[in-house]
């Protein structure tokens, strides 16, 4: 399969805390995935399709859509409506590039989650129901601009919890402490910035804010307001920059090659390496998965239907050999087609030099 161009380098309007995250760990990355062209790209994990799901429903019991159920019945529509939407993913996902095979019901912590979120869910249901939460000036999904529009914000939802007090709450799906038991710096800062949005909005109140997940403890803390207002600075400061570097490639006078910032935590479960040229000149040793990039040199057809080619890695001239291409067999030969240069994605090394396909490995050509 052929690389997509080049998207248009179109200046961004503004940041979401979620999208800070992305463009300040790698612009080039969060660029690239601003760009339809390049959604089929990205391989989405049964897990991340369940972890969406999750999201929408708590977002529709947070909006009220359950608020008329007895409580005897809340359970059973839950489990209906995840069983629908995670269907609808397994529609979504056959019709990509990266086909999902198993059926939902056969997802990686597929019943598991569906009892987490049953959970979590009758905890937003009854808070709904208390009298205190319904009356108080509460706001779901309310999307907020501050610092002339550059910031936009909409945290699962934020009330008043006294006339000066402030509390923010977000659902997360997965993770969020890191090895050490703290609160992951990523959600960390997503919430800080969703705290100084609302803090342009209500600057006589104090703010906290509470990070619920579907597994484990959940998380409040005290927000320092000058620690937030300072990161939501430096967000539009960054903003401002990746918008001049995308102006000089406007006019040619950089590449979107200097967008990118490859590292291991940023490449390691990156889908659009297989674009960034920066990934390429480097080497990751403690990967599990190894990606190549290099010139076609021959292939052969092996048994039982697996194709076995020879590419000269382009990062140190070395003739590999890469085994047990199958399934995206297509992909390859359509690669192979009248281009010189091939790139493949997430392959496992068996011995130096020899390298075998895996289950996320894709075939593109330039």
């Amino acid at each position: 399969m052929k690389l997509p161009d080049w998207p248009t380098p179109d200046l961004i309007p503004y940041l979401t805390p979620s999208s800070y995250m992305v463009l300040r760990s790698c612009p080039l990355k969060g660029v690239l995935s601003r760009s339809a062209i390049y959604k089929d790209l990205v391989y989405i994990h049964p897990k991340a399709r369940i972890g969406s799901v999750c999201h929408e429903i708590l977002e529709r019991i947070g909006r009220g859509e359950f608020d008329q159920l007895a409580e005897g019945e809340l359970a059973d529509q839950i489990e209906v409506l995840y069983k629908q939407l995670c269907l609808n993913q397994y529609t979504l996902a056959m019709q990509g590039i990266y086909t999902e095979k198993a059926l939902p019901e056969n997802w990686p912590g597929y019943y598991i989650r569906l009892a987490r979120l049953k959970l979590i869910g009758w905890n937003l249901w009854n808070d709904r129901k208390n009298a205190v939460i319904r009356k108080s000036r509460q706001f779901l999904e309310q999307s907020v601009n501050v610092f002339d529009g550059k910031l936009k914000g909409r945290p699962d939802r934020f009330l008043f919890i006294s006339q000066n007090e402030l509390l923010i709450e977000d659902y997360k799906t997965g993770l969020i402490y890191d090895e050490d038991l703290k609160l992951s710096e990523g959600i960390g800062q997503q919430m800080l910035l969703y705290s100084a949005i609302l803090h342009q909005l209500h600057p006589n109140c104090s703010i906290r804010f509470r990070v619920i997940p579907l597994k484990g403890d959940a998380y409040e803390e005290i927000v320092n307001i000058d620690e937030a207002v300072q990161l939501a600075e430096e967000a539009v400061n960054l903003l401002e920059k990746i918008n001049l570097d995308l102006s000089d490639i406007v006019n040619a006078n950089k590449s979107f090659d200097d967008l990118a910032q490859p590292s291991f935590d940023n490449c390691v479960y990156c889908s659009y390496k297989p674009k960034c040229n920066k990934f390429f000149q480097q080497e990751f040793t403690d990967q599990k998965f190894i990606s190549m990039k290099g010139k076609f040199v021959s292939y052969t057809l092996k048994g039982s239907g697996f194709l076995e080619i020879i590419l000269k890695n382009e990062f140190n001239n070395q003739n590999v050999v890469i085994r047990k291409l199958t399934g995206n067999q297509y992909d390859v030969f359509g690669a192979l087609n009248g281009q010189s240069t091939i790139i493949i994605t997430e392959l496992v090394k068996k011995e130096d030099f020899i390298y075998e396909a895996s289950l996320y490995t894709t075939v593109w050509g330039e």
